[in-house]
């Protein structure tokens, strides 16, 4: 009888440690989403007036070049947009866009977009795979504008002016950070 009893207090232990350790895998925080919380609540009615929206998007502008030179987006999962020859030397360039929109609305920085534009050598670039999501690290970052942009490849996947919008379905608000460049060094294929 003892045994029946030590056997269901160590399962409820178990499903309840296992319960708290998936809990916090969904909350886990990305460095960026203690300045998207610091936004919201500087805006806190950003997504029902014009005004306050515009308001927040200089903050953004002004913050964006911080995230981009501090390097604070290498925990977002990067997919791949197109891969070409640089028209200006050597090595590759690789057009990258933020692919972090998850079911998981929890992480403020799901609704974070932007774009890298990363040059990287022809080796490191065959071993891509346009269909992965990766992290990437680099160094040289720098953000562009669109007539840096055009300077450099003909599209991008989001746009080079910092904005906050509606996304297509109109029930969320995307914060756009631009797109910058720089140098990669590695991208780490997420599983």
């Amino acid at each position: 009888m003892k045994g029946i009893f030590y056997f269901y207090i160590c399962l409820v232990v178990v499903s309840c440690t296992q319960a708290n350790k998936h809990k916090t895998e969904l909350l886990e925080k990305r460095k960026t989403d203690s300045l998207i919380s610091k936004m919201e609540n500087l805006f806190p009615n950003y997504k029902d007036n014009s005004l306050v929206r515009e308001e927040m998007e200089k903050y953004l502008s002004e913050k964006s070049d911080s995230i981009f030179v501090f390097k604070e987006f290498d925990d977002i999962p990067m997919s791949v947009f197109k891969i070409s020859k640089n028209p200006y030397g050597k090595g590759m360039i690789v057009q990258l866009y933020a692919d972090n929109k998850y079911d998981n609305n929890e992480i403020k920085s799901n609704y974070l977009t932007f774009d890298i534009i990363g040059f990287i050598n022809e080796d490191q670039a065959k071993k891509i795979n346009e269909k992965s999501k990766y992290y990437i690290v680099g160094k040289n970052v720098k953000q562009i504008n669109s007539t840096q942009l055009s300077a450099l490849v003909p599209m991008s996947y989001y746009s080079p002016i910092t904005k906050i919008d509606q996304d297509a379905y109109g029930d969320t608000y995307l914060l756009n950070l631009g797109i910058a460049v720089m140098e990669l060094d590695s991208l780490k294929l997420i599983d």
